[in-house]
């Protein structure tokens, strides 16, 4: 904390914001003496509280005893920022969420700033645009007269999860020189591999990585790696080693059956495995039939919910504390920066501005979910929904298998664990990555000292202890075949189960 710019940028799920809360916090610190100003600049309104919260846990950990210090402190919406110096501007208005063009206009007609803060801390900077950045930049503090660059800026800021779309700065050009003062965060906390691998080939089917200079960055770092699976480009994920279930992707043919699966499951949630409203939260953007789809949700939930004295709400300014009793329903604009446990992406056709897909607004959506991600949308046959609904089904197809080389270089025991692979369905992929682990497959029946067939199951797997007969789940043996298997010395398994049962 030298009074200087710094750039932190991370993947998702890597902890900026807590980074952020604790720098706050240390800078705070160590200006006690001089009574400083310290601003967090957001545009994300949804964002204050979770600010708020963090801040107040960093200031704990610093093993501060009094309440945090609110009156040094300020939070602010770029809005109410850009409205200081705005006044009463003549001529055409920019559009009042354009922050990048506001702030352009604003330094076109004012050639000098007073300085508003000692130090400036900006959250999800990439939704703010350079001119923006430019501008609050202006407004801090500049230690050293002789020095342009002292001013004490820290910007957090991910591309990936651009929603707004805003042009990525160039830093020499805002005045800030930020070499040797800027670090990625390689690790995310968030999220399992396997979503984090579905939201990022999603994105891949949607966007040329080449020409992204972040991605392209997150490459060179080997923080993702391009490899193959079933013949075709898979980007790997080096900077999450988390194990969890496979995401689903749902494609329904109408939005009416898509409502009613999304409701219907999260009832069984709630009622049969008992996750508490606070952990499930249901993502989307866009409208059918005229009205936003979170109105249509959020209702369509309150009513199958009733019989269980819980709703469910449509937020998108508020914060996201959790409710015992609520379930919310909100975009991926607002929800940025939080997670939880369940997540819905719902309506993925949807995600689209005009002719051109969403793609960061879904890759934000779709990396909210910490344990269980599921992803819907509604069949269409043109247009950038078709385009997304593609690349969905694409990587759905392929999420849960291992990486996998070309055919005609497969060994026979690798196209045996191909065969089966295909056989049990993407939604125990990475269980059978795990079973190949420790054991050896073969697809053949089985058969006793005397020739006579016992079983014909899935497949068989041997190790150490013996043989396994695997089974599906709709295609379960008999009685008297698990008997015959039992009395062989031969253990019975269902795909899915846990193999360290039994």
């Amino acid at each position: 904390m030298d009074g200087k710019p710094r750039l932190v940028r991370g993947v998702a799920g890597s902890g900026k914001t807590v980074v952020l809360a604790n720098w706050l916090v240390q800078t705070y610190l160590l200006l006690r003496d001089q009574n400083p100003k310290l601003w967090v600049v957001f545009a994300n309104r949804a964002l204050q509280p979770l600010l708020q919260r963090c801040i107040t846990q960093a200031w704990e950990l610093a093993e501060q005893r009094t309440s945090p210090p609110w009156t040094n402190v300020e939070l602010h919406h770029i809005e109410s920022v850009l409205a200081i110096f705005e006044g009463k501007a003549r001529g055409p208005q920019p559009d009042r969420f354009d922050y990048n063009e506001r702030a352009q206009r604003i330094l076109a007609h004012r050639s000098g700033f007073i300085a508003r803060c000692d130090a400036l801390f900006m959250d999800e900077a990439q939704d703010l645009g350079p001119s923006t950045i430019a501008l609050l930049t202006q407004i801090t503090k500049q230690t050293d007269t002789e020095d342009t660059n002292s001013r004490s800026v820290n910007i957090f800021y991910d591309n990936a999860q651009n929603v707004y779309g805003r042009g990525t700065p160039k830093w020499a050009d805002l005045g800030i020189d930020l070499r040797g003062r800027s670090v990625v965060m390689k690790e995310s906390f968030r999220s399992t591999r396997p979503i984090t691998e579905f939201a990022l080939n999603t994105l891949a089917g949607l966007v040329d990585f080449d020409s992204d200079a972040d991605q392209r960055e997150y490459i060179e770092r080997r923080l993702i790696e391009k490899t193959t699976r079933e013949c075709k480009p898979w980007w790997q994920v080096n900077y999450n080693e988390i194990g969890g279930p496979s995401p689903q992707f749902k494609p329904f043919a109408t939005r009416e059956k898509e409502l009613t699966a999304l409701v219907n499951q999260i009832y069984q949630w709630l009622k049969e495995e008992r996750v508490l409203p606070r952990d499930i939260a249901v993502v989307t953007m866009g409208k059918d039939g005229g009205q936003s789809l979170g109105d249509l949700i959020a209702a369509a939930l309150t009513k199958r919910l009733k019989p269980l004295g819980i709703d469910a709400e449509y937020r998108t300014t508020q914060g996201f504390d959790g409710s015992e009793r609520s379930v919310v329903v909100t975009t991926p604009h607002s929800f940025k920066g939080y997670e939880a446990e369940v997540v819905w992406v719902a309506g993925l056709d949807a995600f689209h501005h005009g002719n051109k897909p969403a793609a960061s607004p879904m890759y934000v959506a779709l990396t909210r979910a910490r344990s269980v991600l599921v992803a819907s949308a509604t069949a269409v046959s043109d247009g950038p929904g078709r385009r997304i609904v593609k690349a969905l089904k694409d990587v759905s197809d392929r999420v849960g298998l291992a990486p996998s080389l070309e055919d005609d270089t497969l060994d026979e025991g690798a196209r045996t664990a191909r065969t089966i692979q295909k056989l049990i369905g993407p939604a125990h992929g990475e269980w059978f990555v795990n079973l190949l682990r420790t054991r050896v497959v073969a697809l053949e029946p089985i058969e006793n000292g005397d020739g006579e067939l016992l079983a014909e199951p899935a497949f068989i797997a041997r190790d150490s202890e013996g043989l396994i007969a695997f089974y599906l789940d709709h295609a379960r043996p008999s009685r008297a075949e698990h008997l015959r298997l039992e009395d062989a010395g031969i253990r019975v398994m269902i795909v899915g189960e846990d193999l360290d049962d039994g």
